[in-house]
């Protein structure tokens, strides 16, 4: 049984497998190494997240917006969502590294969609 931080103010607790925490992503079917971390986190029976709600929502729009620049097929956005899944594999993130994270993830991100739309262009 997994031990669960107590929430504070303005926080929720995610115990849910990270496919069914994303659950408007759906990866291409030949991301082979996406299927096979998202296999892996199904197998772990106590995947634990906690991060303030605020955080929360800014991650799940920044890994929407992903998602829809990875069904373009960049490569370079398949491995970031590989090392986004790597991220969210930590038993318990707390705020501290959750505030890292959401930097590196918004200084990627801001990159990415520069790419992208440079590559429309």
């Amino acid at each position: 049984m997994a031990h669960l931080v107590p929430p504070v103010p303005d926080q929720r607790v995610i115990d849910q497998p990270i496919d069914y925490l994303f659950s408007t992503s759906r990866p291409a079917t030949n991301d082979h190494k996406w299927k096979i971390a998202v296999e892996k986190l199904r197998s772990d029976q106590e995947y634990i997240i906690t991060m303030p709600k605020a955080r929360y929502d800014t991650l799940q729009r920044i890994y929407d917006d992903l998602n829809r620049l990875a069904r373009k097929k960049d490569e370079e956005i398949l491995e970031l969502k590989a090392r986004i899944t790597e991220l969210h594999k930590i038993r318990t993130v707390l705020p501290v590294h959750i505030k890292n994270i959401a930097k590196y993830l918004k200084s990627r991100y801001e990159y990415m969609r520069s790419h992208a739309a440079s590559n429309n262009a």
